[in-house]
């Protein structure tokens, strides 16, 4: 049986204009981020923002330094030991998901050397490469190497004439895509999605699933868990729908309370809807809220560059691009079919997602990206 297949793509670009960023790939972390941007679309990136992290793990010292170890889970570590199971643990997941690229850039103003030992340690444990072209009149290309590891989803995100009064010193771009296919989709059709904002009804296109999905419905969050496995991929696509039409914040301030492996393997027949999010925002504060406050305050990045160039954390901008549709069409086996027909109505489990949800990328406990549909036409 011929099948259709979902294609969707996710990006990460984060942008600081004086230094770089901070927090893992924490649900605390997202909901911090989540609260401080309500009631619109969103898309948070923290393996990106992790990424950011380690750059600045191996560039600090003093209580910057300390700091930075809690965060990401490396107190009482060797660092060699430490960064290489990062180096590892990022690699695994490339070979495993050809699908799932990374890249990373650091880029100075001429005035800012960085340390050779810090160079090497980033290229070594992070592959980032480096240059010194940070200028109004070098913005273009920047863009151009922006929009060239982005598959041209983000364009512009330096505006040269601000570079021109940026008193910015070091800019690091971290970019993370990601496109997949999913097997399970049977057709596209037209349903009404709820928007409390407005409360209204719209029409809206849907994809209709069906297959062996581990399901659960979590009380804490009175909501329902959907986990969708993806083609060639050890990544899955988590949806995480409330149980009301107007049940999202109460979704969203319990989500410490969200365990994605709590499900179980069901016949699940689901409607979710055809969206698309391009979404920038400052992490800066969500990432002072749960401790990670020095680097934004303190000139201790003494192993990135000498201490006599007092570099410190200015903000940290991210900018993130989904896109979930319908295109492509696949050949599908027995065993990826789930033939409604031949079970039991009573046996499978229904969810119309048409009211606002979450949803996000994960490997185990691991995320990837993290979002919020509140309308799925924006």
């Amino acid at each position: 049986m011929a099948q259709m297949v979902g294609r969707f793509l996710l990006l990460c670009v984060l942008f600081q204009p004086s230094l770089q960023l901070q927090k893992i790939s924490d649900i605390t972390v997202v909901s911090r981020i989540f609260y401080y941007h309500s009631n619109v679309n969103m898309l948070v990136c923290p393996a990106g923002v992790e990424d950011i992290l380690m750059q600045l793990y191996l560039g600090s010292s003093g209580a910057s330094n300390r700091e930075l170890k809690t965060a990401l889970g490396a107190r009482g570590a060797n660092l060699t030991t430490f960064m290489e199971s990062y180096r590892s643990s990022r690699s695994q997941i490339a070979r495993d998901n050809p699908q799932y690229h990374f890249a990373s850039r650091l880029i100075t103003a001429k005035s800012v050397k960085l340390l050779p030992h810090f160079q090497k340690l980033s290229q070594q444990y992070l592959n980032m490469t480096t240059d010194n072209t940070l200028s109004a009149q070098n913005a273009a290309s920047i863009n151009q190497w922006i929009s060239s590891e982005t598959n041209g989803k983000i364009q512009q995100l330096l505006d040269p004439l601000a570079l021109l009064s940026d008193s910015s010193k070091l800019l690091f771009v971290n970019t993370n895509t990601f496109e997949a296919n999913w097997i399970g989709i049977k057709r596209t059709i037209q349903q009404n999605f709820f928007m409390p904002l407005t409360e209204q009804h719209v029409p809206t296109t849907m994809l209709m699933l069906e297959g062996k999905y581990s399901y659960i419905y979590q009380k804490k969050l009175e909501a329902y868990v959907v986990i969708i496995p993806l083609s060639n991929a050890t990544m899955s696509m988590a949806l995480i729908v409330p149980k009301t039409f107007r049940g999202i914040a109460k979704v969203e301030k319990n989500l410490k309370y969200l365990d994605l492996d709590a499900s179980h393997l069901k016949n699940v027949r689901i409607k979710v809807p055809l969206f698309r999010i391009h979404y920038s925002q400052d992490v800066t504060q969500a990432l002072i809220d749960v401790g990670v406050n020095h680097i934004f305050t303190h000139t201790d990045l003494d192993k990135l560059t000498k201490p006599r160039q007092r570099l410190k954390v200015d903000r940290i901008l991210q900018s993130n691009f989904i896109e979930v549709n319908n295109q492509g069409v696949s050949a599908g086996s027995a065993s990826d079919d789930f033939l409604m027909d031949r079970t039991s109505p009573k046996t499978v489990k229904m969810l119309t997602v048409n009211r606002p949800f979450l949803f996000a990328i994960v490997k185990d406990k691991k995320i990837y990206f993290f979002g919020r549909v509140i309308r799925p036409d924006a």
